[in-house]
């Protein structure tokens, strides 16, 4: 697994107050919160799928103890030695995977888990070397299932089967398309409130471009970017506390300034009212669109994105 890849993390802190006016009745009780962001660049050969696959293993391993370390420097009272709950913190989990969506990395990252079989470790016996990262283990230290390699994070994808049609891929080369760039955010604490579409096609028709980067477009990667709402910890959608969620005074939507006059803005996937998602044609536009910059009920808007990058 020595490639030339890399990770990096960043724990954020919210300002104290942010939920003052939200009407969430225990407010007073987290008065800062603290999200994870994580990015993340994957090895690129299409030929070493079981690379990639280690690799984001190793991801979130990491990611787990960064986690633990600052879920124990964090409690109130200083560090213990009892156990954290590491999938409580707000993660976002960015990065060029590398990996199409039905690949062993899409799969362990999206639903929690792999079979220690799966196709991309090509038949190699990876169980010792996996069991190293204590991913999947009981409190006693055994395994959960010897077949299983797993991780504690409860993630969505923002870019999912509601909305994949406004991204046909997110790598444009000369010899491929696909996507291989994704944002992955915490199921419970995090709200994907949109996530912006792809370019449109006309335009690559009208100017001849069969692939990137090219004098208009400086990257073979289309910027992937979403909008969060954060909620407080604690919160129990189905209590119906505050306003979160459920009192959105427009839909949001999002567009990305390239920056290049001759290139059309990309579409945007806003829910509507209540976070219902259209999935009609309708929902993608060229037109300039402002992003909101949060709402009533005490709304908080996140941006994550990939940063451009010349390397596939």
């Amino acid at each position: 697994m020595t490639k030339d890849n890399i990770g990096i993390a960043a724990l954020l802190e919210t300002n104290e107050g942010l939920y003052d006016n939200s009407g969430f009745r225990t407010a007073s009780d987290c008065p800062k919160q603290h999200i994870l962001a994580v990015n993340a660049h994957m090895h690129w050969d299409p030929e070493f799928s079981d690379v990639k696959l280690i690799q984001t293993v190793m991801l979130c391993h990491e990611v787990k103890r960064f986690c633990e370390e600052a879920n124990q420097s964090f409690r109130p009272g200083g560090r213990t030695n009892q156990p954290t709950e590491c999938h409580k913190m707000p993660i976002v989990l960015c990065g060029d995977f590398n990996s199409l969506p039905d690949s062993g990395v899409v799969e362990f990252l999206r639903n929690g888990k792999v079979s220690s079989t799966h196709c991309d470790f090509k038949e190699i016996k990876y169980n010792k070397s996996l069991s190293a990262f204590g991913l999947g283990l009981r409190s006693n230290g055994t395994m959960q299932d010897p077949k299983l390699v797993s991780h504690p994070f409860k993630l969505n994808s923002c870019y999912d089967d509601t909305n994949y049609h406004l991204l046909k891929y997110s790598n444009n080369t000369y010899e491929f398309k696909g996507i291989i760039d994704y944002i992955f955010h915490s199921r419970t604490q995090l709200k994907c409130l949109g996530v912006l579409g792809g370019i449109d096609e006309g335009w690559f028709k009208q100017h001849n471009i069969v692939g990137c980067p090219h004098p208009h477009v400086p990257s073979d990667h289309i910027p992937v970017v979403t909008e969060f709402q954060l909620f407080p910890p604690g919160y129990q959608k189905s209590q119906g506390q505050g306003n979160f969620g459920t009192n959105h005074p427009h839909p949001y939507s999002l567009l990305f300034n390239q920056g290049v006059p001759q290139m059309p803005p990309q579409g945007r996937f806003p829910p509507t009212t209540g976070g219902n998602r259209p999935g009609s044609a309708n929902s993608i536009t060229h037109s300039p669109i402002n992003i909101p910059n949060g709402g009533s009920g005490g709304q908080m808007g996140m941006m994550g994105g990939i940063p451009m990058n010349n390397r596939r």
